[in-house]
């Protein structure tokens, strides 16, 4: 992706290398002294463009690292929404069981409660039972014996 060392050695090398340019003066010639300005600057544009390179490919590898952990956060928090969701259908679940009971309870209740007397009911037996006074009412055994002694006083 990016410009490596290697790269980088074979540049220097090949700057090092060009031909040294031979000027003719009033006193000899005179040498130049190193690469020309423009290949230098050249050379340091290439140098500045490879180590933004190098600084673009680590944010990016750090943006990837970063949205790699982000999505391992979202599946595990999805695993775990997952988890409650069926959790809580599980305990609606069971609530609509144990309401359904209590409905069914509730109903056998009140339809045993239709059977019983009510307290109307209750208070017309107990006006008949004292005008009637059974207290006072007699035995069969008690009858038969007033019948008895009833026959042999006629006779």
């Amino acid at each position: 992706m990016g410009i490596d060392e290697q790269d980088k050695a074979n540049l220097m090398q090949s700057l090092e290398q060009q031909p040294v340019e031979k000027k003719q003066t009033f006193f000899g010639p005179k040498q130049k002294q190193g690469p020309d300005p423009a290949v230098m600057k050249m050379a340091s544009d290439m140098n500045d463009l490879a180590r933004r390179l190098r600084m673009l490919e680590e944010r990016y590898i750090n943006f990837r690292k970063k949205n790699q952990v982000t999505e391992q956060d979202m599946v595990s928090a999805h695993k775990n929404l997952n988890k409650e969701v069926k959790t809580a259908m599980s305990d609606l679940s069971e609530l609509r069981k144990g309401i359904n009971e209590l409905e069914n309870t509730m109903k056998l209740v009140l339809s045993e409660l239709q059977n019983c007397a009510r307290k109307e009911d209750l208070l017309v037996l107990q006006k008949y039972i004292n005008m009637w006074e059974p207290m006072h009412f007699v035995t069969e055994d008690e009858v038969k014996k007033m019948v008895m002694a009833n026959n042999s006083r006629k006779v």
